[in-house]
């Protein structure tokens, strides 16, 4: 008898259960649990079939429990498993986060040893430190993923950090520029050389990076449209394209005339060598942190949207609570405040979903439903006539 999880093959003694456990990681062969029932009764042969896949179920049979370290494995897992699927900045920060809050407090101890209650105590340590309950968040998605791969690979009955309680997440609302201070800002970088580029995160909520990777040749100005097909990342100083985070960040966006105008406008003035909308004087890409401290942190403070402060080794720091990812924000307010679909909103964001969008700007819904109930009120009530005065006895 043969079955998709375990064999019951018949031998001279009586019966063999044979159930694929996995493959072993040196050599790649196939590794089976066998069992040998010395009956001629197929249905005790059956029985035992039974108990050993609840066994491999529960994670009990292991291919050769795991004599490696937290840190020997998951260094392991890096190259082997995570590094040829993941993008390079998000390797990096897997890398960050096993060898600087991972390891230290658990990267000499046995894998098989590992329990819940040491990864929890590793998430207390962090919150101690100062940690937000975000990077607690990362470190737990992090290694999860390489013990889940542990457990698949049958070196551990089960993956530790299941049993964990995570800190709750603090949402922080976005923060938006009033009509003031967004007339204010392209003032203040009319005569700045990124104003061009700060203008159409503000005109299409693109975020940064989205917009540092834009070439000419994904603006259509008869159509007026802008097609978003690559995002810019920095990884140890050097700049890659790579394909946008999500299936919807790949996108299409409607432009206004006095944004098609102002892109042809910036095309004719700026003529960079090659084909990069926004890019050095040699043509190429724009360091991110190059464009937020040489460009945009400036035109907070001449905009009266940022103070200069000097900090205790003498360096001057530049304070708002504004971000240049808030200008996206911002155009996603303007939009919802003008009564726009949230589906259109979340399709010109490049959201993942419309539910996203809601909960990402959630803080706007409750000025937006009065504006609509007073909208209703004055269409209804004029329908149907003025209505009686309520008592309010």
């Amino acid at each position: 008898m043969a079955s998709s999880r375990g064999q019951i093959l018949e031998r001279n003694y009586g019966f063999l259960v044979r159930v694929f456990v996995g493959r072993d990681l040196v050599t790649g062969k196939r590794v089976y649990e066998n069992e040998q029932v010395k009956s001629s009764k197929k249905k005790d042969a059956e029985k035992v079939l039974t108990a050993v896949l609840r066994k491999l179920d529960s994670g009990e049979l292991l291919l050769e429990p795991s004599t490696q370290t937290v840190e020997a494995y998951c260094e392991d897992w890096l190259v082997t498993i995570a590094q040829p699927r993941l993008a390079r900045s998000t390797f990096k920060n897997y890398c960050h986060y096993l060898r600087k809050q991972v390891y230290p407090s658990l990267g000499t101890r046995k894998l098989i040893k590992l329990a819940p209650k040491d990864v929890q105590k590793l998430y207390g340590e962090q919150l101690s430190r100062g940690l937000s309950g975000r990077s607690v968040r990362y470190t737990h998605t992090v290694l999860s993923s390489a013990l889940e791969h542990a457990v698949a690979q049958r070196l551990i009955p089960n993956n530790p950090c299941k049993y964990t309680q995570l800190p709750r997440l603090d949402t922080k609302e976005m923060s938006a520029m009033s009509e003031a201070e967004r007339t204010a800002f392209l003032e203040a970088a009319a005569s700045n050389r990124m104003h061009t580029y700060f203008a159409l995160l503000l005109a299409t909520g693109l975020r940064p990076a989205e917009g540092l990777a834009l070439k000419w040749s994904d603006f259509d100005p008869v159509g007026k449209t802008l097609r978003v097909v690559r995002t810019l990342e920095y990884i140890s100083g050097r700049a890659y394209f790579k394909e946008p985070k999500t299936k919807r960040s790949r996108r299409t966006i409607s432009l206004h005339d006095g944004t098609v105008s102002l892109l042809l406008e910036y095309k004719n003035a700026e003529a960079l060598p090659g084909d990069l909308m926004f890019a050095n004087l040699s043509g190429q890409p724009l360091n991110t942190s190059n464009v937020l401290n040489r460009y945009f942190k400036p035109c907070l403070v001449a905009a009266g949207l940022a103070t200069v402060e000097t900090t205790a080794k003498g360096t001057a720091r530049v304070v708002s609570r504004f971000r240049m990812y808030d200008l996206r924000h911002t155009h996603a307010t303007m939009l919802l405040e003008q009564n726009v679909n949230p589906k259109i909103v979340s399709e010109r964001l490049g959201h993942a979903s419309v539910s996203l969008t809601l909960d990402t700007y959630s803080h706007i819904l409750p000025t937006i439903q009065n504006a609509a109930v007073e909208a209703l009120g004055a269409s209804l009530y004029k329908t149907l006539g003025q209505p009686a005065p309520v008592p309010l006895n």
